[in-house]
């Protein structure tokens, strides 16, 4: 019998289908489909990535299932499943339907949280307040999604209190892959630091804890960002560290709806796109008229239709816009909106994305990174506006002098106004704070102008050698410029004329 990386091969060898191309219609990395092909990995977790490659593939039914049974999973025995639209090329983001393990979904949720409620006497027997010292079990590995569950708060006084953090617990992992893990924390959790110092220490994707008050439950569900992201150094603030979900529902049926919003939002920080897009397409459906958190479900909606291939800018606006018209102050669906109208430029847009990120200001004038993105939309402006971007960007920096993004616009600025002596000591912040290439490149603009031709060869060269991998469209763009640079200083020719900062200025790269 042959492998599944063999019998992806010769399938995608006989369609003609690159890498590429399967990567853009299963929503992952095209790395992920070449370790497929070469069996460094083995096979896909999930089942409904191997269908969709036997769809891309356009295999018979006969070659599906045999495809199915090399990467260890049972043939189908239903039709095949519709074809899915987060990530892809040639369709906008909707909501579709997937195999039957998330078409059980909502069954398996619903015969688990009724079939038998837990109550345990005051609902808060063996819960005590959350003291900063729990020791709880292993960490998360850097294979596994770890989610974190407190127990809940009772302020109703009632004798019997729901058992929401264990049916809760229960209902995710009945319904999560395999790779999910999910703990119960044994003590009640009042406060977002508390929550985030906890999930910090255990290395959680997720944790969640609330209060339950006479059959109903606060529940707030807080993603954790893993590492830096690249955002911060380019390009408008992708910010979670500000998404804060707050479910006020009833139970037990609402506990199966967060339970749903809590697994799209672990597919989605694990770039798992098209799971997540059909999980939160159930949780729009299925929600309770009054259910506060429907606002996040709508941001989420936004960034994965953002993120489809092409982007489906129209409804990535109209998803956030939703979540706006629930929560004016939803500054992350701002921020993000802002950078749709951006990336779209039609009529107005410009204006919009600006308004909404004055907003962003005005709602929190003391985060450095609201003046940081109102000032990169001021420069992007059409004509830019160079002036007001700069104070938006000093303010920044006053506010968080530790800011990769802040550091290299203000050496980007600087040096675009020939003032290369000025730039240069954000210039340097910004390359230890930043490692992706995009700084060196602004720093060598500076040192070409101070006659440090050595030192902006390094840097542009290594920026051709590291920024590709960071933002291919970018590089594309500017790579060629920046090999035609480094030619004249390698003749002993800076390339930094009065004309050629002056284009930077209108059409050189955003910070």
């Amino acid at each position: 019998m042959k492998t599944f990386s063999q019998l992806l091969t010769e399938h995608a060898r006989r369609t003609g289908v690159s890498d590429a191309e399967l990567a853009r219609h299963l929503g992952v990395r095209r790395q992920t489909i070449f370790r497929w092909k070469e069996g460094v990995t083995k096979r896909p977790r999930e089942r409904v990535d191997v269908l969709r490659l036997a769809e891309k593939l356009r295999l018979s039914s006969e070659e599906r299932d045999a495809l199915l049974l090399a990467a260890g999973f049972a043939p189908e025995t239903v039709p095949a499943v519709a074809q899915t639209h987060a990530v892809q090329e040639d369709a906008p983001a909707a909501i579709a339907t997937l195999p039957w393990r998330w078409l059980l979904l909502a069954s398996l949720l619903l015969v688990l949280l009724l079939g038998s409620l837990l109550f345990w006497e005051n609902g808060q027997r063996d819960a005590v307040r959350y003291s900063g010292s729990l020791a709880l079990g292993a960490t998360a590995t850097p294979d596994e999604s770890l989610i974190l569950v407190a127990q809940f708060a009772n302020y109703g006084g009632e004798k019997l209190g729901y058992n929401v953090a264990g049916r809760l617990a229960e209902a995710v992992t009945a319904a999560g892959p395999e790779d999910v893990r999910v703990q119960v924390v044994p003590e009640i959790i009042e406060t977002e630091a508390q929550a985030r110092q906890l999930a910090q220490a255990q290395r959680a994707l997720i944790i969640i804890w609330g209060e339950y008050d006479s059959g109903r439950v606060l529940a707030h569900v807080l993603p954790l960002q893993t590492g830096a992201s690249s955002l911060e150094v380019r390009h408008l603030l992708d910010d979670f560290s500000a998404l804060n979900t707050t479910i006020n529902a009833e139970l037990p049926q609402e506990v199966q709806w967060l339970a749903l919003v809590t697994l799209g939002q672990v597919h989605y920080l694990n770039q798992h796109y098209t799971q997540a897009e059909y999980l939160f397409g159930q949780a729009l459906q299925q929600h309770a008229a009054d259910v506060q958190g429907l606002d996040v479900v709508y941001f989420y909606l936004g960034l994965l239709a953002y993120r489809a291939q092409p982007p489906a800018l129209d409804e990535s606006i109209a998803y956030f816009t939703q979540a706006l018209d629930l929560t004016p102050g939803f500054v992350t669906a701002l921020n993000n909106r802002a950078a749709a109208y951006l990336r779209r430029q039609a009529a107005g847009d410009s204006a919009r994305a600006l308004a909404d990120l004055q907003r962003v200001v005005a709602l929190r004038p003391q985060e450095a990174s609201g003046h940081y993105n109102l000032g990169l939309a001021l420069g992007q402006a059409t004509p830019p506006q160079l002036q007001e971007a700069r104070v938006e960007f000093e303010k920044a920096y006053a506010l968080n002098p530790q800011s990769p993004g802040v550091n290299n616009a203000l050496c980007w600025d600087y040096a675009l106004e020939a003032q290369p002596q000025k730039a240069l000591p954000f210039c340097d912040n910004a390359v230890a704070l930043d490692s992706s290439g995009n700084s060196h490149d602004s720093r060598g603009v500076a040192r070409a102008q101070l006659g440090d031709l050595d030192g902006a060869i390094a840097d542009f060269q290594y920026y051709l050698t590291h920024y590709q991998a960071v933002d291919a469209n970018a590089y594309a763009h500017d790579a060629p410029v920046r090999r035609a640079w480094v030619q004249a200083l390698q003749a002993g020719r800076n390339p930094m004329d009065a004309a050629t900062l002056a284009q930077l200025r209108n059409h050189g790269h955003a910070q």
